[in-house]
């Protein structure tokens, strides 16, 4: 073989031995990246990361001003199958694609694929980030080659870590149609409470 053709396999062998090309993708302030080693997405409020050889969320992040780490290196999801819980790092990112949104969000699609526990399963799990927005919107949907009995599932897990408090605020505006002031009924048997709610 001539230098000339030995110069050309060895091109070509470095190319074969490249990693592929980190895919990336913008819209204003929303941004999705993806190489051979995690998938991010985030905005300017905040920001979420996972590993690709066994799915875990390594981190989210609130960037608001008085922001925190709210999680590093947890769970995405468990499922409870007939003698077995299988966490989200039995499955690997197989392929991520990315997609732009209406009103400016992207869409980040993995395709997930199950060994050891989770060999034979399949998942596709979609996550999705808008402008303005310090949160995300996720999706998983489950596979599997074989009939399964799935007995429970949390499909949505942040770990917070020991020394935080977790608190979910909720709202409800308009529980009741009748004048600003009323106190409910004098007596009633289950939810009755009047006006706007604000829980935490």
């Amino acid at each position: 073989m001539t230098s000339a053709a030995l110069a050309v396999a060895a091109a070509g062998l470095m190319l074969a031995a490249a990693p592929a090309a980190a895919d990336t993708l913008d819209s204003g302030d929303v941004y999705a990246r993806v190489d051979s080693k995690g998938v991010a997405l985030g905005n300017a409020l905040a920001e979420r990361t996972w590993s690709r050889a066994a799915l875990r969320t390594t981190s989210l992040l609130d960037k608001r001003a008085g922001g925190r780490r709210w999680s590093t290196d947890s769970r995405d999801f468990t499922l409870h199958l007939t003698g077995a819980t299988v966490g989200s790092e039995s499955f690997r990112v197989a392929a991520a694609t990315l997609a732009r949104l209406p009103r400016g969000g992207i869409r980040v699609t993995m395709r997930l694929v199950g060994s050891g526990p989770a060999a034979g399963l399949g998942a596709a799990r979609v996550v999705e980030a808008y402008p303005g927005v310090a949160g995300f919107r996720a999706q998983t949907t489950l596979s599997s080659a074989t009939p399964l009995v799935l007995t429970s599932a949390t499909l949505e897990l942040a770990g917070v870590g020991s020394k935080v408090t977790p608190v979910l605020r909720g709202f409800r505006a308009g529980t009741d149609w009748r004048e600003p002031g009323w106190k409910g009924p004098p007596l009633w048997t289950g939810y009755a409470q009047p006006g706007d709610v604000r829980q935490d």
